[in-house]
């Protein structure tokens, strides 16, 4: 879960401390599918708490909760090996040869 829409919210919650699904529809240009789905991912990670009204959802940033969800750049560098065995299909032969091997 590190899409840049989801590190927008949360810039967004650092900043103005509550949104609305409204709010990420207008941050993000996408529909009210798509917003409540991405604050449903973030109330799933513990990265929001949702409050206010039924029909009428406010969601804030939890405490020292922000770590739940991982960074790009970590995402990409953990997947650098996987990468170069796309690349080469002598190198993916390879690593599936080693890589199903179990202990």
């Amino acid at each position: 879960m590190a899409s840049k829409s989801l590190w927008a919210i949360v810039d967004y919650l650092r900043e103005n401390q509550t949104i609305t699904p409204r709010q990420v529809q207008i941050l993000l240009g996408c529909d009210s599918k798509k917003s409540h789905n991405l604050l449903l991912h973030l109330i799933r990670k513990s990265v929001v708490v949702r409050g206010g009204v039924p029909h009428h959802p406010v969601y804030t940033l939890l405490p020292g909760e922000e770590p739940n969800i991982k960074r790009l750049k970590e995402i990409q560098a953990k997947n650098a090996v996987a990468a170069v065995c796309r690349q080469n299909w002598q190198g993916y032969r390879i690593h599936k040869i080693f890589g199903s091997a179990r202990a």
